[in-house]
């Protein structure tokens, strides 16, 4: 074993000189490879913190230093004891209230089997009155946000879980049925409306898994479920809080990870960010978020968001992404969310949202809103808006209150409309590239399938130019519709034959 150990237990100056070179010829480029390759060795580091492992690869690679971690471990206080561009790998397991704040250039792996759970299970309950209670919960942070009535506390950013599943959280202990828990602030205690007997019941502390406004940070192959992280704060963020204008926090990629029951957003990332292979279901909010240049969301799978009830109309569903420029949304699936799929809210442009399948959502399936020039094309939008029909919003795809926008090349099947475009008056915009109207728009060579609502565009600010002299063009769509007066132009509904009568198509 002793001859095993080069980096300790190599004597001689010529061995070692001999490694040098070695390395030398792997690290240049266009340099032969070695074939030849070393085989991995572990030295101890402080005892009870980590591993250090040097690999070679020599036929490859050079070698590649990292920290191995385990659930035993602190992995916080190891993390935070070693400089930018530490590379980290977790072994398999449980890692319960982990919180990592990321140096620059770090890269953090898990292998197969590794879970970090911001939760902590509950036990020791009482009874009283066909309710359950455990005493001592003192965790509990700021709450934030709008709620849908049904959902009076999604604004608090503890949840619980019986048996993985998420209970209602109501709003006084007289609402505690089966299926539902209440957080007696006040007294520090929790009560469930079912027998915690032979179940596992969980309550979310920790607020967030990996945050920081660090550069270039990757993450890779995690679990994280069960977080406390508040509205509008990621689990995985690239920014300290949540403000939208930070200058760092850049160049963040998080690939290949399972993010789910979480309270508030899944990921959120800033400038070059790329989000790309997660599953990112069932957080409380939202999926992800995004702010800032260059962000690239691809391959993912964004489903089931919006489980604690927000008002969505305030900000929940599946995304939601603002002030950004040159944002890729690509190849994603975006389904069964409580609000839009995809949403481009606020000062967005030059976005493109392409090659997506985006369905079942309950508003919106595309909708770009108070935002500039965009491209959507190639994605199948079907089976979204019916939990908001409200005449022409609830389409698959709708443009309002933004400029220079093309859709083209899109199936818009059997959603609660077709395509749609509106201006409102939004005053409250903050319109950094201009103004915030619908000129410009090309609506063409899309597939529409409409069992109800409405294709076409409406102004609501007694400004007929829209209809007339705006640019605004819809043209070689075609059409499958179920009733003759589904279209909308001029401030009114029309029917089929007066769209095209009018060069509409």
């Amino acid at each position: 074993m002793e001859r095993q150990r080069w980096i300790l237990g190599l004597a001689g100056l010529g061995v070692l000189a001999l490694f040098i070179v070695m390395l030398m010829v792997v690290s240049g480029g266009g340099e032969t490879p070695i074939t030849s390759t070393t085989t991995p060795q572990s030295i101890s580091s402080t005892p009870g913190t980590s591993t250090v492992t040097s690999t070679s690869t020599i036929a490859t690679e050079a070698v590649e230093a990292f920290v191995r971690l385990s659930p035993d471990l602190d992995v916080a206080t190891v993390v935070a004891a070693h400089p930018e561009g530490t590379r980290f790998v977790f072994g398999a397991g449980v890692y319960r209230h982990v919180s990592i704040s990321p140096r620059s250039d770090q890269v953090f792996e898990a292998e197969e089997g590794v879970v970090f759970t911001g939760s902590k299970v509950l036990t020791g309950f009482d009874s009283a009155d066909g309710r359950w209670f455990v005493d001592g919960q003192s965790q509990q942070e700021w709450d934030h946000g709008e709620c849908f009535s049904s959902h009076p506390r999604c604004r608090h950013p503890e949840d619980l879980f019986v048996d993985g599943e998420l209970q209602t959280h109501v709003g006084s202990l007289d609402a505690v049925v089966p299926g539902s828990w209440f957080f007696d602030y006040d007294a520090d205690r929790i009560y469930v409306g079912s027998d915690p007997t032979g179940s596992t019941i969980e309550t979310s502390v920790t607020r967030q898994a990996f945050s920081s406004d660090a550069d270039r940070v990757q993450i890779r192959g995690f679990t994280i479920e069960r977080y406390a992280n508040q509205a509008q704060h990621g689990v995985i963020d690239s920014r300290l809080d949540n403000r939208s204008d930070s200058d760092r926090g850049d160049g963040w990629i998080v690939e290949d990870n399972v993010i789910r029951q979480n309270h508030g957003t899944g990921i959120v990332v800033t400038d070059h960010g790329v989000v790309r292979g997660n599953q990112i279901i069932e957080n409380g909010q939202l999926g992800i978020t995004a702010y800032g240049r260059d962000v690239v969301v691809s391959g993912n799978t964004i489903a089931g968001n919006n489980t604690t009830g927000f008002d969505y109309g305030w900000e929940g569903g599946g995304s939601k992404f603002k002030r950004t420029t040159g944002l890729l949304i690509d190849g994603n699936v975006v389904h069964d969310n409580f609000g839009p799929g995809l949403w481009t809210d606020i000062d967005n442009i030059n976005s493109t949202i392409q090659n997506n399948v985006v369905r079942d959502n309950a508003y919106i399936g595309i909708f770009h809103e108070i935002s500039y020039d965009a491209v959507i094309r190639d994605n199948v939008v079907e089976g979204n808006g019916f939990h908001y029909t409200v005449d022409l919003w609830g389409a698959g795809i709708t443009v309002a209150a933004s400029s220079d926008v093309e859709v083209t090349g899109n199936t818009v099947r059997n959603n609660a409309g077709g395509i749609v475009a509106i201006q409102q008056n939004r005053s409250d915009a903050p319109a950094s590239f201009g103004a915030v109207e619908v000129n410009n728009l090309h609506v063409h060579d899309n597939l529409v399938e409409m069992n109800e609502g409405f294709t076409g565009l409406r102004q609501e600010i007694g400004d007929d130019s829209y209809y007339s002299s705006r640019n605004n063009v819809f043209e070689s769509n075609q059409f499958v519709i179920n009733d003759d007066g589904q279209f909308y132009w001029d401030n009114r509904p029309m029917s089929l034959a007066e769209w095209l009568n009018l060069g509409l198509g």
